[in-house]
């Protein structure tokens, strides 16, 4: 007969076992941030240690990577949602990838096409005035979406082309 000791020992490494088996199920189908994978535990009902423990064993594994997630999740934002790197970063930061990778990884990026953010902001222009948003809102809205005035003012005249929209700047 088995002691309670063991019996509890064997629990726990059970449950561990389980908690890791899930976030590699999880991974199998995309890039999780290790705060977002936690949150799934919880839900899950996964004790701390269980979970604590098949996070550290992932990420010493290399299982769980901010930067592959960082990548991807950037790339899917900017074919859907156009942005500054401002509101990437913080984006990345959000879900979990400590300020100095996000910033790393979209440094790469842009240093990678120079002319990113001048694309990104017409991109956001495009989407923008395809929603009805006039020239006049249009750049208040790129403001929102985190894009300089000295970018805004750099894309106006391809805005214009683009849109056929006159872009009003004085606001």
């Amino acid at each position: 007969m088995l002691e309670a000791e063991t019996v509890q020992s064997l629990q726990t490494r059970s449950e561990e076992h389980l908690a890791y088996q899930k976030i590699l199920d999880l991974l199998a189908r995309r890039e999780y941030t290790r705060k977002e994978l936690e949150l799934r535990l919880i839900k899950k009902g996964f004790s701390r240690e269980s979970r604590d423990h098949a996070l550290n064993r992932a990420v010493d594994q290399k299982i769980i990577s901010h930067s592959r997630y960082s990548e991807d999740w950037i790339r899917g934002r900017l074919r859907k949602h156009p942005e500054s790197t401002t509101l990437l970063t913080m984006g990345l930061v959000q879900r979990g990838v400590d300020k100095a990778t996000a910033r790393s990884i979209i440094t790469a990026m842009f240093e990678e096409e120079p002319d990113l953010e001048y694309r990104l902001c017409l991109d956001a222009a495009k989407q923008l005035s395809a929603r009805n948003v006039d020239g006049e809102k249009l750049p208040k809205k790129l403001l929102s979406r985190g894009f300089s005035m000295a970018v805004i003012r750099r894309s106006a005249r391809e805005i214009e082309k683009i849109t056929g929209l006159p872009i009003h700047l004085k606001f």
